[in-house]
């Protein structure tokens, strides 16, 4: 995806989250991530709904 709208975002993003979590941890949980399967992927975004934790575990 190649576009200067969606690219623009997702970058901001991605150089929020590395601030947050610092490289190597962003790096880490990028990877993953990466390893999920598509039911894993939807569970892990619907997650508890419930929850404080903005954040699950994996």
């Amino acid at each position: 995806m190649n576009s200067p709208f969606f690219n623009a975002e997702h970058d901001r993003c991605v150089k929020e989250c590395r601030r947050v979590l610092g490289d190597q941890a962003h790096d880490e949980a990028f990877a993953q991530g990466k390893k999920l399967n598509l039911e894993e992927l939807i569970e892990l975004a619907l997650g508890d709904q419930e929850s404080d934790d903005p954040l699950p575990q994996m």
